[in-house]
């Protein structure tokens, strides 16, 4: 009542088929889940990062309103202004406007640049993570289709045995929560 060597080796063969199809469509699904997580999270990124860039915006829009205006009070009025330019002081006055409104530029510009270069840094961690999913699925989908097609030559009679892969040859990456 016993099977054959080779009966065995094909029911075997048949039932890991089965097995492994399963197993390919839950690590499918799982992939498909976690990069629906990472696009989601990516858009949610996006999102931040502008409106980020708008507050900062409004925020040295508003300080150089108020330090315009700031700088505009130091000119005397009337007569007083009067004075001053004929003694030298508005023209000093204005020169040192001149030289407040570009350093005020200036720390805008840094302030920008730095949030640019952050936003740049989480965006391309994100995608980093993102590509990494990407290159794990195929891998994984690879060497499950690969050890399928195995299974079922041995089904088929075609190879008489499974070749494993050894640990030096599984290098995937690991995968970032």
């Amino acid at each position: 009542d016993l099977r054959s060597v080779q009966q065995a080796k094909a029911f075997i063969a048949d039932k890991m088929g089965d097995r492994l199809k399963i197993l390919k469509q839950k690590q499918e699904q799982l992939f498909d889940a976690k990069s629906a997580w990472l696009s989601c999270t990516l858009s949610d990124l996006k999102s931040a990062h502008k409106f980020e860039r708008v507050t900062l915006q409004a925020k040295q829009e508003e300080r150089r309103i108020a330090e315009t205006k700031a700088r505009q009070g130091r000119y005397n009025k009337g007569l007083r202004g009067f004075w001053d330019r004929l003694t030298g002081k508005h023209k000093h006055i204005k020169h040192q406007n001149e030289q407040d409104a570009t350093l005020s530029a200036l720390r805008n510009a840094r302030e920008k640049d730095a949030l640019i270069h952050k936003q740049l840094k989480e965006r391309r961690d994100m995608e980093q993570r993102s590509l990494r999913l990407d290159h794990l699925s195929q891998s994984r989908s690879q060497k499950l289709t690969h050890d399928m097609q195995q299974y079922h030559e041995i089904k088929a009679g075609t190879r008489d045995v499974f070749d494993a892969i050894t640990p030096s040859q599984n290098r995937t990456p690991k995968l970032e929560r």
